[in-house]
């Protein structure tokens, strides 16, 4: 009589991994989710750029105000408008100041600044004149004539 050996035992064909199908679908599943991931991660960056843009225009706005209110001889007679542009690092907005006669109350000028910016994000889903598109954000007071 022949001893037996003992040793490994092989495992059946069955239980010795996983199959080629079943990476390939794996593979899928985390591709799907990592698009969905990145896609969410690709719109904060560009709400979080939107809103950096739009809380900087809101400063040169104040900004232009407060020298509108300091230097009153800069500022544009009434009826008309001029055009600004701050100084750098934000050279890349400009602006316009316009001064009215109010309607309803003739002894109030009212002022309008408007501060714009472009958008240009290069998204390529959007046209190229909506892509160059600009965006802006206007404050408006009222002053007594002088």
């Amino acid at each position: 009589m022949i001893p037996k050996r003992e040793g490994r035992v092989r495992p059946s064909a069955e239980a010795a991994g996983f199959t080629l199908l079943e990476v390939m679908v794996a593979l899928v599943v985390v591709g799907v989710l990592l698009t969905g991931v990145l896609h969410a991660f690709a719109q904060g960056i560009r709400a979080q750029a939107r809103m950096q843009n739009v809380t900087i225009a809101a400063l040169v706005a104040s900004e232009e105000a407060l020298e509108t209110f300091t230097n009153p001889m800069d500022k544009p007679p009434p009826g008309s408008s001029d055009e600004f542009t701050p100084p750098p690092p934000h050279d890349y907005f400009y602006g316009t100041r316009t001064v009215e006669q109010h309607e309803l109350l003739p002894n109030l000028n009212q002022i309008t600044i408007s501060v714009s910016w472009e958008t240009g994000l290069g998204d390529r889903r959007r046209s190229r004149e909506e892509t160059n598109a600009s965006q802006s954000l206007e404050i408006c007071f009222l002053e007594a004539q002088m």
